[in-house]
Formats: C-alpha cells, sequence, structure tokens
C-alpha cells in the first residue's frame, strides 16, 4: 500500500464522525415467527420464549431486521449499503485505494425492548469516528466505528449497536488442509450449557460447538448477511482468509444463546462481543464463562469462545433474573 493510497483513505475517514453512514432504513417486512425460528434453528435455541408458536425475538438477532437482504442486481461487495448511502461509497472509495476487504470486529448491543412478530423495526446510524492504519493478522486497515439506534415504526426504542468494522488490505491467505465434513452436533453432553450458580467468581461448564460450512452458512443466511466471506471459499481465499468465517451475528447468537441456558433464561440487557481471530470449518468452539459481578437481580458473566489455544471472541453480558 502507498503512502499516497493510506494519506487518502485516511482524510476520507476523517471527514466521516457525525455524518450517516446509511439513511433511515425500516425493515422491508415485519418482525415475523418464521424468521425467528429460522434464527432459532440456526443457533441452536431452545427456549421456549423464543420457540413457541407466538414467540419474542432473541435479542442478539436485533441487527438482521433492517439489513438489505439479497435482492436482485444488489453487489455482495457492499455489505450492509444500500445505493445512496455514505457507506456504500466509503467502501467503494477504500476499495478503490487498496483496502477492499471488510470484517465486522466489535459489537456493544444494548437491548432496551422486546420485539414480537408484527413489529417493524426502524435503524438510524452514523459514523463514530476512525483509527489511523493499523497492521492486523489479515492486513493493514482502518478500525471504523458507527452507532445505530434501533426503534419500531411505532416510535419504541429497542435498542442501540455499536459496531467497530475494519477496512483493510488482505494479506496473502493462508491454506490449510480441509477440515471434517460432519455437520453433526455435538453429542456428548457439552453442546448445551446447564444452569450454574449466579455468585461472583462461580464458573460455568464448557460447551462445544462445531464449526462446520453448514454452521455458518445458516447462520450468515439466518441473520440476513450475504457478505461472500462467509458462503464463499473462493471470495474468502481472496481477501485474507483461508476458509470462509462465521460472522459476528452467528458469533453473538451463539454466545447469547449460551449465557441464556447458563444463566436460566435471563433476560439480555447487554453484549459486549469483540472477535479475536477467524472461525472456519473443521474447528470447535470451546465456550466457556464466569460470573463477573452480580448487583442486586443484574448479573455480568464473562464468555470465552476458544479453538484449543485460539481465542475465538471475547464477550461480557449483562443479564437480569
Amino acid at each position: 500500500m502507498t503512502a499516497s493510497h493510506r494519506s487518502a483513505a485516511e482524510e476520507l475517514l476523517a471527514g466521516l464522525p457525525g455524518r450517516p453512514a446509511h439513511r433511515r432504513r425500516v425493515a422491508r417486512e415485519p418482525v415475523s415467527a418464521y424468521a425467528i425460528h429460522s434464527w432459532c434453528d440456526a443457533m441452536g435455541e431452545t427456549t421456549p420464549a423464543f420457540t413457541d408458536a407466538a414467540p419474542v425475538a432473541p435479542p442478539a438477532t436485533l441487527q438482521m431486521w433492517t439489513f438489505p437482504g439479497l435482492r436482485p442486481g444488489r453487489s455482495l461487495d457492499a455489505g450492509p449499503a444500500e445505493p445512496g448511502d455514505l457507506d456504500e461509497s466509503v467502501r467503494a472509495t477504500l476499495a478503490g485505494l487498496g483496502y477492499s476487504a471488510t470484517l465486522a470486529v466489535r459489537t456493544d448491543q444494548v437491548f432496551e425492548s422486546d420485539l414480537r412478530p408484527g413489529d417493524v423495526v426502524v435503524a438510524e446510524n452514523a459514523y463514530l469516528d476512525a483509527t489511523g492504519e493499523k497492521r492486523t493478522a489479515l492486513g493493514r486497515g482502518f478500525f471504523v466505528r458507527s452507532r445505530t439506534e434501533y426503534g419500531t415504526v411505532s416510535g419504541r426504542p429497542v435498542g442501540v449497536v455499536i459496531m467497530t468494522v475494519l477496512h483493510f488490505a488482505p494479506a496473502a491467505s493462508t491454506q490449510r488442509p480441509p477440515g471434517p465434513s460432519s455437520t453433526a452436533m455435538c453429542r456428548d453432553g457439552t453442546a448445551h450449557g446447564r444452569p450454574g450458580e449466579l455468585n461472583p467468581g462461580c464458573e460455568f461448564g464448557r460447551v462445544h460447538v462445531p464449526v462446520t460450512a453448514t454452521q455458518i452458512i445458516a447462520g450468515a443466511l439466518a441473520t440476513r448477511d450475504f457478505y461472500p466471506v462467509h458462503h464463499d471459499v473462493t471470495f474468502a481465499r481472496a481477501h485474507g482468509n483461508a476458509d470462509i468465517v462465521m460472522n459476528i451475528l452467528t458469533t453473538n447468537g451463539l454466545l447469547a444463546r449460551v449465557v441464556g441456558e447458563w444463566t436460566g433464561a435471563a433476560r439480555l440487557r447487554r453484549l459486549v462481543t469483540t472477535l479475536r481471530a477467524p472461525a472456519s470449518p473443521g474447528e470447535v468452539l470451546s465456550v466457556s464463562g464466569r460470573v463477573e459481578t452480580m448487583v442486586g437481580t443484574e448479573v455480568v458473566v464473562s464468555a470465552r469462545a476458544a479453538t484449543g489455544s485460539v481465542v475465538h471472541a471475547e464477550a461480557v453480558a449483562t443479564v437480569v433474573r
């Protein structure tokens, strides 16, 4: 990457804070039981409140309702941007400067109220800030943060998400042998968490989630994320990955599910997740956790999802009993 390219990118990003990344977006269709159940199937979610005939939407579905989806003629490189959005031109300009790949690496989600079938979600978004160029394992790039406020068309606040996206110039991909092709879940009793003691310092039993192509693709489709890095091996390798990678919405869904199992379906109020390394087919996520604090009915739980010695994601969840 040349110094002039880096300088042009930094100049572009310096002008973003406070500007809307996307225009006000109203979901194309209402929240539905079908979409909720599809999400639950992909995440292995079994909580009755989310899986019965008249479900509440799991909190970790918050972002997906206003995603543009897979529309005819829409570029798959556009991420969540739609024609006319500032984010569309920012992505295109950065790609032209060599920073052609993107990956969401951190989310801070606050959940204010439940979504139910029939609700129509509205999202309003603005850039917060951007870093200078950083060296990462995937390549050199910039971390860009934005804040999205979610509500319903009736004006009820639903939640807030602060997301960090890495825009980077892909380094050479790392080739590796293909992993196991099985799509079966673990059957040794550790595929789901069990309720534990909610006292500070208490640790929960580990949960093991096989990372398969089916799991990654099902999660991406259920969360309406059609970016090719999550389903197209050739595209993923061209963008610095050894294989397709799990999207952060699936990671959030799996972690939210496990935290719910550990805490006896306590209400999730906040989930802060940081991705440390990609998760690809052939790996197994080993999810561990512990209670950090408990004040009244509010419990803070930390969770870590690792593949062997490599940490995929770390999260802090706040729940209310």
